[in-house]
């Protein structure tokens, strides 16, 4: 018995509306997962991360909006420009969020398997 996609609408095609909110839902189970990191700094980068992707996603939805509804894409594209600049932007400040993230990883462990002065001395 073959299951159907639950992203699909079922035909071919994943249903658009689907694909958001199971987008959504992986954005907060990121932002969860990310507050509930040992290291208070490193929850802070991943909540800060999934922060600037939920406003990524947002934003792409008015950048699809706005062209789908154009009847000249070259006039409206300048137009929006400044909205794709900041959705280029908040991309790439996602991307270093999660280079930050995967340096600092190996640090954060490494201290937190670090004997305390208090447990030395005791």
């Amino acid at each position: 018995m073959k299951t159907q996609n639950p992203l699909s609408s079922g035909d071919s095609h994943p249903d658009p509306q689907n694909l958001k909110q199971l987008r959504l839902k992986r954005l907060h189970d990121y932002l969860e997962e990310s507050l509930n990191a040992p290291d208070a700094f490193q929850a802070n980068i991943g909540a800060e991360r999934s922060n600037v992707m939920l406003l990524a996603v947002n934003l792409k939805e008015a950048l699809d909006k706005a062209l789908g509804d154009a009847s000249d894409i070259n006039e409206e594209f300048e137009r929006i420009q400044p909205l794709f600049n900041a959705y280029c932007k908040l991309t790439q400040m996602s991307y270093q969020l999660a280079k930050l993230d995967r340096r600092l990883a190996p640090a954060i462990q490494s201290v937190a398997a670090a004997p305390r002065l208090s447990e030395e001395k005791g």
